[in-house]
């Protein structure tokens, strides 16, 4: 810890932040009591923080191709969507996983979001948090 922490005067958490600190650890429970319940990535391969990392670069990536589509996507869709890049992740070396987030990408942006995208999960349910 900082000298400035320790005196109360380093950068102060914000609320996002302390938001953050109690979604992060849910978002990683409910995602592997998915994968645990349908025999579907993410397993053990795959870190909490990998979770949390392919949770935030795949939901923010295709929000805004939705954004510039003039779209939105619910949090069921991109849930969907997020859970489909896991087996990506373990299965494949990491340039195919950005490579295939790409092509996904310029696919959606130019012909619309696949119909296999469209189904809605919502894997907080499954830890107890209901929608």
């Amino acid at each position: 810890m900082s000298w400035l922490k320790k005196l109360g005067l380093g950068k102060q958490e914000t609320l996002y932040d302390r938001a953050r600190k109690a979604a992060d650890p849910l978002i990683v429970a409910s995602f592997r009591e998915y994968g645990r319940q349908y025999g579907l990535a993410p397993t053990s391969k795959t870190s909490d923080q990998e979770i949390l990392d392919i949770y935030q670069r795949v939901l923010t990536a295709f929000h805004q191709v939705a954004t510039e589509r003039g779209e939105r996507l619910n949090a069921g869709i991109k849930n969907h969507i997020a859970l489909y890049f896991f087996q990506p992740h373990e299965s494949h070396p990491p340039e195919f996983f950005e490579q295939h987030l790409e092509y996904e990408l310029d696919k959606y942006r130019k012909t619309g979001l696949r119909e296999s995208y469209r189904k809605e999960i919502y894997p907080l349910e499954l830890v107890g948090i209901p929608r």
